[in-house]
């Protein structure tokens, strides 16, 4: 199963009739092209085929064919045929949408599903912001004012927010998934950098997709790089893609993230995606796990841990998503974690550390200070990247075995270490490197770390 039937799972109606979408994309500029990425990937995630459908923005952004990707990594595209309703100004724009929810409000019946989706920009104080904010014409839509327009309506709705501080959007008129919790604003930097972006949504799409193709993952706040990169399609109808090895999907381990007490029933997103949606702890996972409570001094350093990890955070890839939102937990005080979980997310995040250590220590023996200072370290910025498989391939037929510093554990396996290992090598102009200097390298590292072979 794919994040696609995930969410059209959780959206679709109990009546045999498609979901009734409408949605508006807020930022006019092509500047941030990486906004309208997501504006794109709802659209395909929704599975839209009912003509009374309308997505609306204030201008089209074609003239980029590229919609999803990294300038640093391997190129995802995402062109999908034009959908898109496009109004002169965002004062129209702003009209049409809420002349379209009424109508919508007014001619739904009870077995119909109404998705509502926002896609843009949004202030501190919950309004959505249409146009560029601070020019002359811009404007703002309101939560009042969206539940006005739907004050009569019969069918069920979801609202769809990917702005900073879209939990403010909660509402009884809908159920929300939001990209983030009322006073939160998770984009980073200026979406006009040119740098690569994305909201929640695209980026997990984006994160599996490259996960299951074995490419290099988005890496945002990354500088422009032309090296090493891949061309490929994506959505349906791609006729050509790169082969597809079996590896885990994302769904596969939505499960283990607790977002509710154990027993109680699966909730839908809302207001904050960090719980993404499961009930209780994974069951095999906490039998495997001691139910010993965790000393004071282990306490505070599963707290610097957690922290330590949400400085340079990972991209939330199948096998990085359980720790994320365990971590998450921890620090947010929401849905505690009980001491089987503290004692597993301890383990894990010390063996995290322990094998980051093992990579440095294996690339300073084999002479790489230069470009570890160079790069930085595994727990840095470097963390931010991807694991880049085929990077990590090309090392390993040099003799480079980067996968000695992979670490499978209970909550799903990193590989960050082995990506970064594999940048090192490859900043050292990809040598070849002979059996015995390898494992003397491995032996040393070993033995430096006061660890057991």
């Amino acid at each position: 199963m794919s994040v696609r039937s995930s969410i059209r799972n959780l959206i679709q109606p109990k009546s045999s009739r498609h979901p009734i979408v409408c949605g508006l994309l807020g930022i006019p500029s092509a500047l941030d092209r990486w906004v309208a990425t997501d504006f794109a990937v709802l659209r395909d995630l929704i599975d839209d085929r009912d003509d009374r459908n309308i997505w609306l923005r204030c201008a089209s952004n074609r003239s980029e064919s590229v919609l999803l990707g990294d300038p640093t990594c391997d190129r995802i595209v995402f062109d999908p045929p034009k959908f898109e309703t496009v109004e002169s100004s965002p004062v129209e724009l702003r009209a049409r949408d809420l002349v379209e929810v009424c109508h919508a409000a007014r001619t739904l019946s009870e077995e119909d599903v109404l998705i509502l989706v926002l896609v843009g920009d949004g202030e501190g104080d919950g309004v959505f912001i249409i146009g560029n904010d601070g020019d002359e014409n811009d404007c703002e839509l309101s939560k009042e004012e969206l539940e006005l327009a739907l004050r009569n309506v019969k069918a069920t709705v979801w609202l769809i927010n990917t702005a900073c501080y879209s939990g403010a959007w909660e509402s009884p008129k809908w159920t929300l998934l939001a990209a983030a919790q009322d006073d939160d604003a998770p984009s980073s930097d200026v979406l006009a950098s040119g740098k690569a972006r994305g909201g929640f949504f695209a980026n997990v799409v984006m994160a599996q997709h490259a996960d299951e193709f074995q490419l290099a993952a988005p890496c945002p706040s990354v500088d422009d790089s032309e090296n090493q990169q891949r061309l490929h399609g994506f959505g349906p109808g791609e006729a050509v893609k790169p082969s597809c090895s079996p590896r885990i999907h994302l769904d596969d381990v939505l499960h283990r993230v607790p977002a509710s007490p154990a027993g109680s029933e699966t909730q839908p997103l809302s207001a904050n995606v960090n719980p993404v949606g499961s009930s209780s702890p994974h069951s095999s996972v906490k039998s495997s796990l001691t139910t010993s409570k965790l000393s004071d001094e282990d306490e505070k350093q599963l707290i610097k841990l957690a922290q330590d990890l949400f400085r340079f955070t990972p991209i939330q890839t199948a096998r990085e998503t359980p720790t994320i939102a365990l971590c998450h937990r921890i620090l947010r005080g929401c849905n505690p974690l009980d001491d089987a979980e503290k004692s597993c997310l301890f383990l894990v995040l010390k063996n995290r550390k322990q094998y980051q250590e093992l990579a440095v220590a294996i690339a300073m023996n084999l002479g790489w200070r230069e470009f570890i200072d160079k790069l930085g370290r595994p727990d840095g910025e470097q963390a931010r990247l991807s694991s880049m498989f085929a990077l990590q391939d090309k090392a390993e037929a040099s003799g480079c075995l980067v996968t000695i510093v992979i670490h499978r554990h209970s909550l799903g396996r990193y590989s960050g270490s082995a990506g970064w290992l594999a940048r090192i090598w490859e900043a050292a102009g990809s040598p070849s490197i002979a059996s015995q200097d390898w494992k003397l390298a491995v032996k040393e590292s070993h033995h430096q770390l006061g660890l057991t072979l």
